[in-house]
């Protein structure tokens, strides 16, 4: 835990209501997910528990309370891109502009 009282773990099953809570609003009022519909709690759980077998997906969390995640994904499947992976990050409402992407990086 940082002097934020911020905590990055890994994500878990149990994570996925926070996840969908957080990505919602991205989906419904912006341009930047290719989605068109907010993916369900039990999607989002589906997806950690995919992403995890072999990406990480990191969850930063502030008195219990999951305030963003990020994720890694297959960039290509060719195998020249096999090293080539894409980094997703976000970050709750409530909590940007308070560093909580940083805490991502290493130190």
């Amino acid at each position: 835990m940082d002097e934020q009282g911020i905590k990055v773990r890994a994500a878990e099953r149990r994570d996925a209501g926070a996840v969908a809570a957080i990505y919602a609003p991205i989906v419904r009022e912006t341009a930047i997910s290719f989605e068109t519909d907010p993916p369900t709690p039990q999607i989002m759980a589906d997806r950690i528990e995919t992403t995890l077998q072999r990406y990480p997906w990191l969850v930063a969390e502030r008195a219990g309370e999951v305030v963003g995640y990020v994720y890694g994904s297959e960039h290509r499947q060719r195998a020249a891109y096999r090293w080539s992976v894409d980094i997703t990050a976000y970050v709750a409402d409530g909590a940007r502009r308070q560093r909580v992407g940083q805490k991502y990086t290493a130190p």
